[in-house]
């Protein structure tokens, strides 16, 4: 008789399959890059099928349970559960871009310049501005990491937090950490410019801290988000990273816990599935490598 593999379990195959074609390109890429048009969206690609799987998974493992002689209880709500995951496996997951959407206040003022930037025509853009303020703009707009660079080159003589923050985001994306931390940082020591933005600042900051899992920025990760949190109490955002930074920097079982209960929320306010699913693998691994914790003396005994 033929094994029947569940529909979920044939998901994880399909896109294990290409999620290892990505990372083989991807990795090939970085010595030898390919056509510009393909790296760009590489990282975007290996985001997807890396949710999909992690939502695939899940969605098998409920459906055997399901399976299973569970109490009606559990059952119900565990169909529940997999009603919702297999809304949410279904879509495309979508960027975590509304963190840092504040282009739309950086204003070129230049109509030429503006039209040749929405072209693509960078270069003949930025030769068209005469401040330091519109060439960033410009620079950001662009699409060529190489750009990116030279916004950054230029925020470090005139720092300012919107397009640094927005360039911070940029560099995450495609995997530079470290630029991300240095420019959520600027943008973090001229928030007194713009202070409309000061949640965002540390929202984000507080993220690729975490993104880290480095100790050293335990403290000031936890700190960051706190007032966030305090300064947009319903937005997923900080619920989101909220979740992260606990999960990441868990001591013990139960706080590890709190945050997945937090990263559901975060997800029924509106966070991406690309987003719960990363944070989802970050507690199961975190759990596999937490040691038992001493059982009570009325338990052992």
């Amino acid at each position: 008789m033929p094994v029947r593999l569940p529909p979920s379990l044939k998901i994880v195959s399909v896109f294990s399959g290409f999620l290892i074609i990505l990372l083989t390109v991807d990795g090939v890429d970085r010595e030898y890059p390919l056509k510009h048009y393909v790296s760009h969206g590489m990282s975007h690609l290996i985001i997807v099928a890396t949710a999909i799987v992690v939502g695939a998974m899940l969605l098998w493992i409920i459906e055997e349970a399901i399976a299973g002689h569970i109490a009606p209880a559990i059952r119900t709500g565990l169909q529940a559960l997999a009603h919702d995951v297999r809304e949410e496996v279904g879509k495309f997951p979508k960027s975590w871009e509304s963190i840092t959407q504040v282009m739309a206040s950086m204003v070129v003022h230049n109509p030429e310049a503006r039209h040749l930037a929405s072209e693509g025509k960078i270069v003949e853009a930025v030769q068209k501005v005469t401040t330091p303020e519109e060439e960033i703009t410009i620079l950001i707009k662009s699409k060529d990491p190489a750009h990116w660079r030279q916004a950054a080159d230029l925020l470090e003589k005139s720092p300012s937090p919107k397009p640094a923050l927005t360039l911070a985001y940029l560099f995450w994306q495609t995997g530079d950490i470290w630029k991300a931390i240095h420019l959520g940082e600027l943008a973090l020591a001229t928030i007194g410019k713009e202070p409309e933005v000061s949640w965002k600042v540390q929202n984000s900051l507080a993220y690729y801290y975490t993104e880290t899992s480095d100790p050293k920025y335990e403290r000031l990760a936890r700190e960051y988000i706190a007032a966030a949190r305090i300064a947009e109490p319903k937005r997923p955002e900080p619920v989101d990273t909220e979740a992260f930074v606990k999960i990441t920097y868990a001591k013990t079982r139960e706080e590890l816990m709190e945050g997945v209960a937090i990263c559901e929320k975060a997800r029924a306010l509106g966070a991406p599935f690309e987003s719960y699913a990363k944070h989802i693998a970050r507690a199961m691994e975190k759990l596999r490598n937490m040691p038992d914790e001493p059982k009570s003396g009325s338990e052992s005994a």
